[in-house]
């Protein structure tokens, strides 16, 4: 099915949304995650079980933090 990740169209064969995390190596405490518009709690452990649909929106933003 078809997806749109990073702004980008992607075919994903993923059926949940922790599958393509997992697929592409997408986890942990140092993301942001917006799956449909929603920000969602990307910790290991918290993250909902959604399933994917095609045309589903996924972004990943990694938090840098420096001083």
């Amino acid at each position: 099915m078809k997806i749109i990740y990073q702004d980008r169209e992607l075919e994903t064969a993923s059926s949940t949304l922790t599958q393509f995390l997992m697929e592409h190596k997408l986890a942990g405490n140092t993301l942001i995650l917006e799956y449909n518009e929603e920000i969602l709690n990307s910790s290991p452990g918290n993250l909902p079980e959604r399933p994917l649909a095609a045309g589903d929106r996924i972004n990943v933003f990694s938090v840098v933090a420096g001083g």
